[in-house]
């Protein structure tokens, strides 16, 4: 750099200054202070136009960042760590969508559960015999007699009420499922 010491004989040597020059002045105060140049400050204005900074960018080649063997294992093990530890906690939460959506379809089993065990023990108090009996019988009388009862309505009508009332619930807990699947996809 063409740096001038105005220190030197006591008056300054005046020299052009490269691009990028410090002129060092003597203060009253005897302080040294960096200044810069004047000129060096309307040669930059000039030279400088915003559509020379593509241009710099240019002039450096990018750098990229060196990436080996060691760094990939590293990567990898921070996976499979990461795979790890949500695997863990699916398990405590029973559910990989939390503990209210495991609750929920817990209630969704139950409740469907119910629902085939009252389906099941209706056809198991109506006997075999009965049915068959029912179709096999050739007196038509005797199957409007058995078919419009009274007693067989009002069986086939409680059985279709619990039936329906345990498929509301299986519907009201298909919905907080649901919900609570929705609640999840939407918080992610």
């Amino acid at each position: 750099m063409g740096v001038t010491d105005t220190s030197q004989q006591g008056s300054p040597a005046l020299s052009k200054p490269s691009t990028g020059s410090v002129r060092r002045l003597r203060t009253n105060s005897n302080q040294n202070r960096p200044t810069v140049d004047t000129q060096q400050q309307r040669s930059f204005q000039v030279q400088y136009q915003p559509s020379d900074h593509a241009q710099v960018g240019q002039q450096f080649p990018s750098v990229t960042p060196v990436v080996d063997d060691h760094d990939r294992a590293w990567a990898e093990m921070d996976v499979l760590d990461d795979a790890v530890e949500m695997a863990h906690q699916i398990k405590a939460n029973k559910s990989f969508f939390g503990t209210e959506h495991a609750e929920a379809m817990d209630q969704l089993r139950s409740k469907q559960t119910e629902l085939a065990q009252l389906m099941s023990q209706t056809d198991l108090r109506h006997d075999k015999s009965q049915y068959t009996n029912l179709w096999q019988n050739n007196d038509i009388d005797s199957l409007r007699r058995d078919l419009f009862d009274e007693e067989h309505f009002e069986t086939i009508e409680s059985h279709v009420s619990n039936t329906l009332a345990k498929l509301d619930d299986v519907s009201k807990c298909m919905e907080q499922v649901d919900e609570h699947s929705k609640d999840f996809w939407q918080t992610t």
